[in-house]
């Protein structure tokens, strides 16, 4: 499935990749996944974390990008900004709660249970706490 969804990916920037094409990236990109593999724990953790610096570097390039824009040209960043919430606040309270249970994890909030100190107290505890400081933001006033 995922070197299906790479090469999805990729035919954005190279859109006239033909069938052979496809299918030698997807063969390359298994291979490359064997060979992390074999090659150890140690070589797919410093692979893995090159990865996420790859993915960071734009986020982090673009935000800079973003606050210089920013810190440089205020008038026209107080302008855009103006009104900030037209239309209020009413909703905020219930996209946070949507956001948190999308991002939450609540799916494999039981996979670290074997590695927690007393799992059947502080996992339910994680969870209520979790959602009493999301709950109140969903109520509408």
């Amino acid at each position: 499935m995922f070197p299906i969804a790479f090469v999805w990916y990729l035919m954005f920037f190279l859109p006239n990749l033909d069938w052979s094409q496809q299918t030698m990236i997807k063969v390359l990109y298994v291979i490359f996944l064997i060979v992390t593999n074999v090659a150890g724990v140690k070589a797919a953790g410093r692979m893995n974390d090159a990865l996420t610096f790859i993915k960071l570097a734009p986020l982090v390039l673009f935000s800079g990008i973003g606050l210089l824009y920013v810190f440089s040209n205020p008038p026209t960043v107080v302008s855009n900004m103006t009104p900030f919430a037209p239309y209020g606040f009413v909703n905020a309270g219930a996209a946070l709660v949507l956001i948190f249970w999308v991002y939450a994890g609540f799916e494999i909030s039981s996979i670290p249970a074997g590695e927690i100190e007393h799992p059947r107290r502080t996992l339910p505890r994680a969870i209520v706490i979790g959602m009493l400081n999301v709950v109140p933001f969903g109520v509408r006033s």
